[in-house]
């Protein structure tokens, strides 16, 4: 089911809705229930069983808000060469951090731009494949119930939603890298254009 949620709520989101708000009346309680179950299992001291819990969804799967565009941020931040990009970029990257993503989805924009139609729905889906198999197969633990704030920043936010272990911060940290890579050609794409607009504007004048 989680696969679906976050293919649809990308969709959601590239359509400029917010996918969240669509989808949380639906999904939320179960998986609320699943993150209370193991808050449960932690106080008695017995084994987890979900890995599909709020802070799941919240810190690893849609790092940087919807999209899981923190990896854009960055692209803007550090790669622009158009000048309305750096801008963006600069005015961008802090609320990124905190999972605040508006003026990436709106301004560059990410929402009906088919250039950022893959990247926007792969790479949360990407990373929710990433989060999944490495808590299945051991090598990051199950987030142990602990309800974070969705806008909690990445390596602290993993941290703490997996019982305090280094972990957890190093898979969001490779969530991260990840999100880069797979943004950064369609950036490059989008970015290329936009410089070639804005020498088009000034030769013009």
């Amino acid at each position: 089911m989680i696969w679906v949620c976050v293919i649809v709520n990308s969709f959601f989101w590239f359509c400029g809705v917010n996918g969240g708000q669509v989808l949380n009346a639906f999904v939320d309680p179960v998986w609320l229930q699943f993150t209370t179950e193991n808050q449960e299992a932690v106080a008695a001291g017995q084994t987890l069983q979900h890995i599909i819990t709020l802070p799941f969804k919240d810190l690893f799967v849609f790092i940087g808000g919807g999209g899981a565009t923190i990896g854009l941020a960055i692209c803007l931040f550090l790669f622009s060469k158009s000048r309305a990009n750096k801008t963006l970029g600069k005015l961008a990257i802090i609320p990124s951090i905190f999972n605040i993503n508006t003026a990436i989805l709106f301004t560059f924009p990410t929402v009906l731009n088919p250039i950022m139609l893959i990247p926007f729905i792969a790479t949360p889906t990407i990373n929710a494949l990433i989060t999944y198999v490495s808590m299945a197969v051991g090598l990051v633990p199950y987030t142990t119930g602990v309800i974070l704030p969705w806008t909690m920043p990445p390596i602290i936010g993993g941290f703490l939603a997996t019982g305090a272990s280094w972990r957890g911060a190093l898979l969001q940290v490779v969530l991260i890298l990840v999100s880069v890579a797979i943004y950064y050609p369609f950036f490059k794409i989008a970015d290329k254009r936009n410089l070639e607009k804005e020498k088009a504007t000034v030769g013009g004048k």
